[in-house]
């Protein structure tokens, strides 16, 4: 909490992302509600959320707090209550979760509270493609040009005040035509950063940062009893960030829980990086997905560390 009231006062920073622990704003709670109250004080309200499935009363709660968007809405019919309420939705693409093409019609719908963002990719996708990959699309589609040109630029713009009225010019593209849109140049502060062939912002090596405390996992500390006949199993779907439960007959080998391979189930561990023992060990079937030649997964099509469980 005291951490956020220092951070949040820099010239650097201007708001509040990820929310996560929504049972916490729910219920009042401190850590939550210190935090918030903490970016109001420093007059940058736009705090962003993660809740996709809230809807009635406790949506209306949620944003009550001061929580004003919402980057992973799933479902059109959700994503239009959110909307109702003036809440702002950002329509997400990344290397795995892709909400474009259930989420579209609230470009025309709900064109003032729309954005498109970009979110869990992995670096191969931003090295093709970014936000313009959703202007095409709903260009293609038949969208109005200057709503579509709104939710990737002027919308966002503003909601996170990012330009005001009498800056000085902030980022600006040429591109070819208004049809393909393909981008020719990039300018940041009136300088020419991208010519269609280099970029010409200065390459800084990054300082890793990453402190890792764990220990050898040993085989012995991987092993579940086996408590029953049956076990709690959680389904995982390609490209889907919600995930289902199942009762499956458990796979043992002499009286320990087995991963079953021929049904895709996975025994999958949890471990925190910052403690120095296994924090959650856990189960899960991926009925959709085989394992490949390049390791458990073909990481070009599934992305492991979206998994939640």
């Amino acid at each position: 909490m005291n951490e956020t009231k220092i951070l949040i006062i820099r010239e650097n920073l201007h708001f509040l992302a990820e929310m996560m622990n929504y049972p916490r704003v729910l219920y009042n709670e401190q850590e939550a509600t210190h935090k918030i109250e903490a970016v109001k004080k420093a007059g940058k309200p736009p705090i962003d959320r993660y809740y996709p499935l809230v809807t009635g009363f406790r949506l209306k709660t949620y944003i009550e707090t001061g929580i004003f968007t919402d980057h992973e809405t799933i479902f059109l019919e959700k994503g239009r209550e959110k909307c109702q309420i003036e809440m702002h939705v950002l329509i997400r693409e990344g290397g795995t979760v892709k909400d474009f093409d259930a989420l579209h019609p609230l470009l025309k719908e709900y064109p003032e509270q729309i954005m498109f963002c970009t979110d869990d990719a992995h670096t191969f996708f931003l090295n093709q493609e970014h936000t313009n990959r959703m202007v095409k699309k709903s260009l293609d589609l038949g969208y109005d040009r200057y709503d579509v040109l709104r939710a990737t630029s002027y919308n966002p713009a503003t909601h996170y005040k990012i330009l005001r009225e009498g800056d000085s010019a902030g980022s600006i593209i040429q591109v070819n035509n208004l049809k393909n849109l393909t981008i020719q140049a990039t300018h940041i502060q009136e300088a020419c950063v991208y010519d269609e062939e280099k970029c010409t912002i200065p390459f800084q090596k990054p300082i890793h940062r990453n402190n890792f405390h764990t220990k050898l996992i040993t085989l012995e500390k991987l092993t579940v009893k086996a408590r029953g006949k049956q076990m709690r199993v959680i389904v995982c779907e390609d490209r889907k960030l919600i995930t289902k439960e199942e009762l499956s007959p458990v796979h043992t080998f002499d009286g320990f829980v087995k991963s079953d391979t021929e049904r895709d189930i996975l025994k999958l561990v949890i471990l925190n990086r910052c403690q120095t023992t296994l924090s959650f060990m856990g189960l899960k079937v991926i009925p959709s997905l085989k394992h490949s030649n390049k390791g458990l997964f073909n990481s070009e099509t599934f992305q492991f560390t979206s998994l939640f469980v």
